[in-house]
């Protein structure tokens, strides 16, 4: 049996998560960017297994699935990191598939970076091959705990909220165009996570926040102006009002 055909149900999930996020525009450009990164990566992988291309490398093969693992490890710092300073409201369960996702995501770099080093120096030292050995199996196993901790925070949810979605306010503040909603408290919904609870940040720590790490600046912070416009007073004088 040919690796086309063994990875044809990754081939539909892949091509399926093209189309749906560039005709229906249901996804972020970055989860695209993935998809796309993934079946390049088994493109490549086919022409030289299938194919035996020699122009291809196995570095060549493996630079689309290290960029998709970098962009996997960068998305896991930047939630587990907001999970630190109090932006995303991890369960103990979330939290921990995190820990899981992570352990799994720089096991599985190690492997292909010690693959490439390896397919570079030949002949391979017995020491090597066993630890590549051992870590395919870990980072399956990690990544599969990982899973199921979500699956089991959901499970739990549904068995408290019996499959209700819950009702999160949102402010809304009047500007010159309309009505516009400030992003407050909610819910976000994340790729093997589930639904993940959020609260913008205080302004007031955004100078500390940014001094300790720079990138702390890219996550939502309440507005400080918490007066809003509402439009001309009707005592007579035609000034505008303000509720607080």
């Amino acid at each position: 049996m040919s690796l086309t055909a063994v990875l044809t149900p990754i081939w539909i999930i892949a091509i399926g998560g093209i189309l749906d996020g560039i005709i229906c525009k249901t996804q972020h450009a970055l989860r695209v960017f993935s998809w796309t990164l993934l079946f390049g990566f088994m493109t490549l992988l086919v022409l030289k297994v299938d194919h035996s291309v020699s122009a291809l490398t196995w570095g060549i093969v493996f630079v689309p699935l290290l960029v998709l693992m970098s962009i996997f490890a960068a998305a896991l710092v930047y939630i587990m990191h907001g999970r630190h300073i109090g932006y995303f409201r991890l369960t103990d369960l979330q939290y921990a598939a995190g820990m899981l996702y992570s352990g799994a995501s720089l096991s599985s770099i190690i492997l292909i970076m010690m693959f490439l080093i390896q397919d570079l120096a030949r002949p391979s030292t017995r020491n090597s091959m066993i630890l590549m050995e051992i870590l395919a199996p870990l980072s399956l196993a990690l990544l599969s705990l990982g899973a199921y901790a979500v699956s089991r925070d959901e499970y739990e949810r549904l068995l408290q909220y019996g499959g209700q979605a819950a009702v999160h306010p949102m402010k809304l503040s009047l500007e010159k165009s309309g009505w516009n909603v400030v992003e407050s408290k909610g819910v976000t919904c994340m790729p093997m996570f589930g639904e993940v609870k959020c609260e913008p940040l205080d302004p007031r720590q955004r100078n500390k926040f940014v001094t300790l790490c720079t990138c702390c600046g890219c996550y939502p912070y309440e507005e400080e102006e918490e007066n809003t416009y509402v439009g001309p007073s009707h005592h007579g004088h035609g000034s505008p009002r303000r509720l607080t």
